[in-house]
């Protein structure tokens, strides 16, 4: 979009310029001004390739691409988790959450969970997690940490996955599935993350 505005103003000064002073026919005047202008913007074609090089992932934490697994080396995200839980069928109840990530890379980051769990079964659930932005959207999940059932704490892994969509202003919007392994069943947890990234 500037280049036409920058043509714009050249033709507009060299006809002032052409106007005001006799010495070079217009038409001179006119072509040297357009060639300066064309030398001193960028092609169009070649802006969105200057974009890449500075996208808010690469810079270091500018907001601007938002998605939990868009974000480069140094990008956070803060989640808030709404979901529920199942228990092998039998038992269900309604999980709300909190996680944060940190993107070592564009590919890879760690993180942490902390969810609450209403109805029968298991109470809390906490950890950390690695992360993998697997392919466009989709973030798998690998963790561990531990549960409290029926007043004991018991190791869990979680494996699953996000698939996230971008939302304006840093935020983004990630249903999600994950499998709680523990030494007794496991768990199915399921719900939709609200993450804001910077």
């Amino acid at each position: 979009m500037r280049a036409p505005t920058s043509v714009f103003a050249a033709i507009v000064l060299a006809i002032v310029t052409a106007a005001c002073s006799a010495p070079a026919p217009p038409r001179a005047v006119l072509a040297a001004a357009l060639q300066e202008s064309a030398d001193s913007v960028p092609l169009e074609h070649e802006e969105p390739h200057e974009a890449q090089h500075t996208a808010p992932h690469e810079t270091g934490g500018e907001r601007g691409h938002s998605g939990i697994g868009h974000g480069g080396a140094g990008t956070e995200a803060l989640s808030l988790f709404v979901g529920g839980t199942d228990e092998l069928g039998s038992l269900s109840g309604f999980a709300i959450g909190i996680s944060y990530a940190y993107w070592i890379t564009h590919d890879f980051g760690v993180g942490a969970f902390l969810e609450g769990v209403t109805g029968d079964g298991r109470s809390l659930a906490t950890g950390f997690q690695g992360y993998w932005h697997a392919v466009s959207e989709l973030v798998l999940v690998l963790g561990a940490g531990v549960e409290r059932r029926d007043g004991e704490l018991e190791p869990i892994v979680r494996v699953g996955g996000i698939y996230e969509f971008e939302l304006d202003d840093g935020w983004a919007l990630a249903p999600g599935i994950f499998y709680d392994f523990n030494e007794n069943d496991g768990v199915l947890v399921y719900g939709v993350e609200l993450a804001y990234v910077w």
